[in-house]
């Protein structure tokens, strides 16, 4: 089977897309191939051809290709330090990919742990997309969702989803040119991507399971077991931790940054193992050769140990002592 992923970046995203890229081939059936399109946000030319260079190491990558466009002329679409630009050209996919029917759509603060086969098999049944229902905002009327829902005519639980997953149907979208309507959405509204997205889409979704797109800031509000009949909420979570297809990273604090704030050390003291599978991925990556990882990792580790695990540590040792 051949797949199609679509990823943005600029260079500051370039290492975090490069493991997120490695964890989907990894763990791609070995019979499957994929043919990877970058949106290039400004990647510098090293950086470029150090991803070409240990993209194609893979044998079931097929083909990887850039996508540039200039976004200039739309000078009302929302942004801020967090939303590049850039990251609106995924809404014009159906036209920047006019071969294709259908892409997996992914964020570059992500990985993989399953084979991205099994949702690129499930039937769209006359859907514009499949996605997962946001975490934290799962209907249309949650709290900063959609503040115009009404005014769009959509019913209070209409699903929200999460847009850093998204399985696109691209035929359809060309037959409806959805894409113009979600940048003109975008545009007239000063709403971001993601709620362009959803309100363009809205009732049109099919959702999938949440484990494909397991956000680890808001798995705390995550109450839909829809999924999951026979668990508990809590279990559920726990499944979610325990088993996840996507891990996706989206607190302000990455797994590749230093950590040295102080919500940054509690953050990453609460999140381990997830941080620890995205360091196996880099590993596995070669984005760094053995001993430049090592030292980065080593940094990281120290930083945290000294900033958080020792305190503890010293801070249990007293109470032991008083007691």
């Amino acid at each position: 089977m051949q797949i199609a992923i679509v990823c943005a970046s600029d260079n500051n995203f370039a290492l975090p897309m490069m493991v997120m890229l490695s964890s989907a081939v990894i763990n791609l059936d070995k019979n499957s191939i994929v043919d990877i399109y970058i949106i290039d946000s400004g990647i510098l030319e090293k950086n470029r051809q150090k991803i070409e260079h240990l993209i194609t190491r893979y044998n079931n990558v097929n083909s990887l290709s850039f996508l540039n466009k200039n976004l200039e002329d739309n000078k009302n679409l929302y942004a801020t330090s967090a939303i590049n630009k850039t990251t609106y050209l995924r809404i014009l996919l159906s036209t920047l990919l006019p071969n294709l029917e259908k892409v997996i759509y992914l964020d570059s603060d992500l990985i993989v742990e399953d084979d991205l086969i099994k949702i690129w098999s499930i039937p769209f049944d006359g859907c514009l997309a499949m996605g997962i229902q946001d975490y934290y905002f799962p209907t249309v009327s949650s709290n900063e969702a959609l503040e115009n829902y009404k005014e769009l005519g959509l019913n209070t639980d209409t699903p929200f989803c999460n847009a850093g997953v998204i399985v696109m149907n691209l035929a359809a979208w060309r037959v409806e040119d959805i894409g113009n309507k979600i940048m003109n959405y975008c545009e007239t509204t000063n709403q971001n991507d993601q709620q362009g997205i959803n309100a363009i889409l809205a009732g049109r979704w099919k959702l999938i399971d949440p484990r494909w797109n397991v956000t680890l800031s808001s798995l705390d509000s995550f109450k839909n077991t829809s999924f999951y009949r026979d668990l508990s909420l809590e279990e559920v979570r726990e499944t979610l931790l325990s088993k996840p297809g996507i891990l996706h990273y989206t607190s302000w604090f990455k797994p590749w940054h230093l950590g040295l704030q102080r919500l940054a050390l509690i953050n990453n003291y609460y999140s381990q193992n997830q941080r620890s599978r995205f360091y196996f991925y880099l590993k596995m990556s070669g984005w760094f050769n053995p001993l430049h990882f090592s030292l980065w990792l080593w940094l990281r580790k120290s930083i945290l140990f000294f900033g958080m695990k020792l305190p503890h540590q010293v801070k249990n040792m007293s109470l032991k002592l008083k007691l």
